[in-house]
């Protein structure tokens, strides 16, 4: 690990998302977010905290 190279992340720790806007549909916005996690855990894995960010807003889906 001492020769790793860091990356930036797409999204920063201190980074708050806001549950706003219009609902959006749940079926799709879950095989999106699926298909990022699949992504995050076998090929990408520089994105896997910003998709769990993602994730814990599934319950109520809206766009921005």
């Amino acid at each position: 690990m001492q020769d790793a190279r860091s990356l930036s992340t797409p999204i920063s720790p201190a980074d708050k998302l806001e549950e706003h806007g219009k609902p959006v549909d749940m079926g799709q916005c879950c095989e999106l977010v699926g298909s990022l996690l699949y992504l995050s855990t076998q090929t990408r894995p520089g994105i896997s905290f910003a998709t769990g960010v993602l994730a814990r807003y599934m319950h109520a889906p809206t766009a921005a």
